[in-house]
């Protein structure tokens, strides 16, 4: 019975030594429907606050400050020339630490009015230190 005992307990702690701890992966899911502009259409010479809350479906934590919001403007009017850089592209930092499974949420992007009224396009998406961790969403701003 001992040696039994002996056998179970050494071949256990054996299993746990030897076994390799899985690397931790990070990715992120989210849809333009998880993407709120508001006011929906803004006027022309209003600015537009955009929202974007995003599911950790990876198998490790976010650490506040180090997941980032990307976006890029991908599409405006032909009419329009100039732009201020907050439309052109940016990043924003995840608010808190977020669990494998759960909701986290960015900042919220104020993008002041651009120089000529009408739709404009843009791709927003997830990134760890350059990574993408998404793919890209597209979400439209039409700006009468």
């Amino acid at each position: 019975m001992k040696l039994k005992l002996f056998f179970i307990c050494f071949l256990t702690g054996f299993l746990f030594a030897t076994a390799k701890a899985q690397p931790c992966k990070l990715t992120a899911e989210f849809t333009s429907s998880d993407i709120s502009v508001s006011p929906k259409d803004p006027d022309f010479r209003d600015k537009a606050v955009v929202n974007v809350d995003v599911k950790n479906t990876g198998t490790c934590g976010w650490e506040k400050g180090k997941i980032k919001l990307e976006w890029e403007l991908t599409g405006s009017p032909s009419k329009a020339k100039s732009f201020p850089k907050e439309l052109l592209s940016g990043m924003k930092d995840v608010k808190a630490v977020v669990l494998p499974g759960k909701e986290g949420s960015f900042q919220t992007i104020d993008f002041p009015w651009p120089e000529y009224p009408g739709l404009y396009t843009f791709n927003f998406w997830i990134s760890y230190n350059g990574n993408d961790l998404s793919r890209k969403v597209k979400v439209e701003i039409n700006w009468d």
